[in-house]
């Protein structure tokens, strides 16, 4: 079966601001310093997914950003743009159909754009065990994150531990947890952390769809339909309009698993979702006082700190766990162990009309 790999690049990274803005996401900046991270992800799909069968969904505002960070590894024919947000189940079922359209029945590999691999040959070896799962029956397939503490940012995976084999069965999808819970996950063993990444036939998630998120399926079958007509823009435009705004968890992956129909492939290979500036030290090797330094930075008497500087000198003397980033229009300073909460000075930017800062 034709495998095709869909990266979903169309979020806002807002707990990145102010480096990330609504043009220049999370995914197309380079925090590693080797390229932004959406080239990272397209050349990791790129060992189990024939370039040309990588499709790119993301926003008509992102759109031409996307497309030169990709240059010589896609073009716009490659490029599936997303009139409104309305989180991951549309954008997966707008994906599948536009891939049955063109390509028939496929093995489809979903991963977001803006994660963080260290062990990229482990990686591919989980992703070869997921698309034979995916291929060789009709259940739903997901990368689970062995955790290795009780982290509040992501959601977990209860599945069977009870047996050595590459893929387990699903028992459960649970939203981000509070701390106690969180811990007691973690020492239960029987919890992974939820990926993000999907691997199946085209045919069994626009299925599962049509099953328990029948609405989208109406939407996303009309854009199928539409594929390759004068119509096409027009009915992706209007099916976008129409369709809520869901996740692919709580539309499919929830229900699904309720009914034993989500398989697991565990994984360890120094997966990171980089989603704040506190995880920053995750992709720049600290120096021996804990702080990363970007720029033309200096920290002085100051540990754990983390300095980001575009186009001017920034220091910081007798500092502990702070974040600070300058942009030729802005500087942010936060606590490190908050930095989760630079989302609200976006939503504060957002509330008081302030579109340049954004």
């Amino acid at each position: 079966m034709q495998r095709v790999g869909v990266i979903m690049a169309g979020g806002g990274g807002t707990r990145f601001w102010p480096l990330s803005r609504q043009q220049t996401p999370k995914q197309l900046l380079n925090l590693t310093g080797r390229a932004p991270m959406i080239c990272e992800t397209f050349d990791r799909m790129a060992r189990v997914i024939e370039p040309g069968n990588i499709y790119i969904v993301t926003s008509a505002l992102q759109a031409d950003g996307v497309l030169e960070a990709l240059a010589g590894r896609t073009d716009r024919s490659r490029l599936l743009t997303e009139p409104e947000p309305k989180d991951t189940a549309p954008c997966i079922g707008y994906a599948a159909a536009v891939i049955e359209s063109r390509h028939g029945q496929s093995l489809m590999l979903v991963t977001p754009s803006d994660h963080y691999i260290r062990d990229t040959d482990r990686l591919t070896e989980v992703w070869e065990t997921a698309l034979d799962a995916a291929e060789n029956g009709d259940r739903l397939v997901t990368v689970g994150i062995r955790p290795d503490r009780p982290a509040t940012a992501y959601g977990y995976i209860r599945y069977d531990t009870e047996t050595d084999a590459p893929v387990r069965r699903v028992f459960s999808f649970h939203e981000k947890p509070d701390l106690e819970t969180a811990a007691r996950y973690l020492s239960s063993g029987d919890y992974a952390w939820n990926s993000g990444m999907f691997i199946w036939r085209t045919d069994t998630i626009l299925s599962r769809l049509r099953e328990h998120a029948p609405d989208i399926a109406d939407a996303v079958s009309r854009i199928g339909k539409a594929v390759g007509t004068q119509q096409e823009q027009a009915v992706i435009a209007d099916a976008f309009h129409q369709m809520r705004r869901i996740s692919i968890d709580y539309a499919v992956m929830e229900p699904c698993a309720a009914q034993d129909g989500v398989l697991l492939v565990p994984g360890n290979f120094g997966w990171n979702d980089v989603g704040s500036w506190d995880m920053i030290e995750a992709l720049r090797q600290p120096d021996s006082n804990g702080n990363v330094l970007l720029g033309d930075a200096l920290a002085l008497d100051s540990r754990d700190c983390v300095i980001i500087a575009r186009d001017r000198f920034v220091s910081a003397v007798d500092m502990d766990g702070l974040v600070i980033v300058q942009t030729p229009d802005a500087v942010m300073v936060c606590r490190k162990d908050k930095a989760q909460n630079v989302k609200k000075i976006v939503e504060a930017l957002q509330k008081a009309g302030r579109t340049d800062l954004l």
